[in-house]
């Protein structure tokens, strides 16, 4: 009888320990898990298929995962230890102060869709939770899922950030991208013009054809930032700005003096 790999074992838990999260995103078994009593910390046994930085991965992550749970940024079943390591915590002096336990790091659990919802709020997609890859993979040409059209619209749509076009439409701007880089993504050397047309649109977010001299998020606008807004409400910026003319006025020959 032949058993399943470590890979399906890991698919099968629904309900993750700290330190059972935090072993699988170091990249090794929860089994290599141990709890050092002389120093009361937790550690993993060494093996030799274990990522190089697997036991500094280990000691941050579960760190980690125990503050943001403390927190309220991560939700979980939270366990306290037994032991003596009573302390007191509130998150502001002002408040009262509560007495209390450390969490169990072991007893306490994560639902998985929890975890994952946390792991990309970070940023961080170790593979046992995204076998599938991240979004920047998409630029990966060793990766198994590899699409050089989709690489090469996603470049395309990218560049607009920082384009300077000018009298062009959105779409056109992005097939003369493509056009002009096409050679460089695998098998689209000989991509012809239709094909091209046929992915702009994909990405052409101004439907309506605008002719745009610039950057695109100049034309279109930018919402202004929430800290922006917020100094604009108060009483004496709100005066100023509304004294500044949202264009610069016209200035005929007459009145210029010379």
């Amino acid at each position: 009888m032949k058993g399943i790999s470590d890979e399906d074992v890991f698919k099968l838990m629904d309900v993750f320990s700290i330190v059972d999260a935090a072993c699988l995103i170091a990249g090794v078994s929860p089994n290599q898990a141990y709890y050092e009593d002389n120093w009361g910390e937790w550690g993993i046994r060494g093996s030799s298929n274990d990522p190089e930085n697997a036991s500094h991965v280990f000691s941050i992550t579960l760190n980690a995962l125990t503050n943001s749970i403390k927190a309220d940024k991560l939700n979980a079943v939270i366990v306290l230890e037994h032991h003596n390591t009573k302390y007191l915590t509130q998150s502001s002096m002002s408040k009262n102060w509560l007495l209390t336990h450390d969490i169990d790091a072991k007893k306490t659990t994560i639902d998985r869709v929890d975890l994952v919802t946390w792991l990309k709020q970070k940023k961080v997609f170790p593979d046992v939770f995204f076998p599938q890859g991240r979004i920047s993979d998409i630029s990966n040409t060793e990766h198994k899922f590899y699409c050089p059209k989709l690489h090469m619209l996603i470049d395309a749509w990218e560049a607009l950030f920082t384009a300077d076009i000018q009298s062009t439409t959105i779409k056109k701007y992005i097939e003369e991208y493509m056009n002009a880089n096409k050679s460089k993504y695998r098998g689209l050397g000989d991509t012809k013009e239709s094909s091209i047309s046929s992915l702009a649109e994909i990405a052409n977010f101004d439907k309506g054809g605008s002719t745009i001299v610039g950057n695109p998020l100049h034309h279109f606008g930018i919402e202004e930032r929430a800290e922006i807004r917020e100094v604009k409400k108060q009483s004496i910026n709100a005066q100023i700005y509304a004294e500044i003319p949202a264009s610069n006025p016209t200035v005929s020959d007459a009145d210029l003096p010379f």
